[in-house]
């Protein structure tokens, strides 16, 4: 440990190798903290949750706030993050910096019909895509329900990564419920993929698509909002988190994921954003502000200062 300066966790869970912890585990971590803290090695934390996504567990989130409480600085993705943690550890530095473009990895540069094609959707209709895998039988809920709005009707719903579970599994009552969820999406008219897309996939899938929507009721960031910009799309999402703060500063569609309402009107704005070029707008934003580069300059700022104090 002693030849480290800076010890930066991206998310805390994974020092566990996403495993389930104990009691003593966090005490082991504190001991580490403490003695990196007595090297004078700098601890920093980026934001990307607030607390575990899933696994919820009272020791996973007692990991999140133990690590909090050792930091000397947290990097944030948004000012919804910024003002809240910063008012509980006013003793850390406080740095925003954007969620990067991933235009080391997608290039967005296939033509919306030449996608179109290879996707086999071949109508005139917008296609909103909802990427990611769902965390939660809300989330496909909504969808479903969205898909039956009599204001939807012109419109595709994308879901690729709707249902993403293996049917054959150890216990038996969970293996029937998964064939059954499997079966009753299906009969319901849902297309999705059963696996993990691949690059080219992925940037078929958001060359194809007019509009992102990001269908989580409770986020703090989403990859999914830098990627839909890089894709020039359109992007509606959740008027929480940094998510929300993101997209009202820049001009895209917020709703109240509890509403739908409030839902559906977000989606014609975002209808009626496109033929004003808004997703175009977007991916110039994207590409001056978040691209890899620029946000790099910014992380090794960060790390200059911390080493120079």
């Amino acid at each position: 440990m002693e030849e480290y300066d800076i010890i930066h966790f991206q998310w805390p869970e994974i020092v566990f190798y996403w495993e389930h912890i104990r009691t003593k585990d966090l005490q082991e971590m504190e001991m580490q903290l403490q003695k990196a803290k007595s090297l004078g090695i700098k601890i920093v934390i980026t934001c990307h949750n607030l607390k575990p996504h899933l696994k919820r567990n009272q020791d996973m989130v007692a990991l999140y706030q133990l690590i909090y409480e050792y930091c000397d600085a947290f990097v944030h993705m948004g000012e919804y993050s910024f003002k809240l943690l910063q008012s509980d550890y006013p003793q850390a530095k406080h740095f925003i910096i954007p969620h990067h473009l991933y235009d080391n990895i997608y290039k967005f540069d296939k033509g919306r019909n030449e996608s179109c094609v290879k996707l086999k959707m071949l109508d005139n209709r917008i296609n909103i895509l909802c990427f990611g895998q769902f965390r939660t039988d809300e989330e496909r809920d909504l969808i479903l329900k969205l898909r039956k709005h009599k204001d939807m009707q012109n419109v595709n719903f994308i879901v690729p990564g709707f249902f993403r579970h293996r049917l054959i599994c150890k216990r038996p009552l969970e293996m029937l419920s998964r064939i059954w969820h499997y079966i009753r999406y299906r009969m319901e008219g849902v297309e999705f993929v059963n696996r993990v897309l691949s690059t080219t996939e992925t940037e078929t899938y958001f060359c194809a698509c007019d509009i992102v929507f990001i269908q989580r009721f409770s986020v703090l960031n989403s990859g999914n909002l830098p990627m839909g910009f890089g894709a020039g799309c359109v992007v509606v999402g959740p008027n929480v988190g940094n998510v929300g703060s993101i997209l009202n500063k820049t001009g895209n569609p917020i709703f109240n994921p509890y509403d739908i309402d409030s839902i559906v009107l977000a989606i014609k704005k975002a209808k009626e954003l496109l033929s004003v070029n808004k997703g175009e707008e977007n991916k110039m934003y994207a590409q001056t502000k978040w691209n890899t580069s620029a946000i790099s300059r910014q992380l090794a700022e960060v790390y200059r200062c911390l080493k120079n104090e």
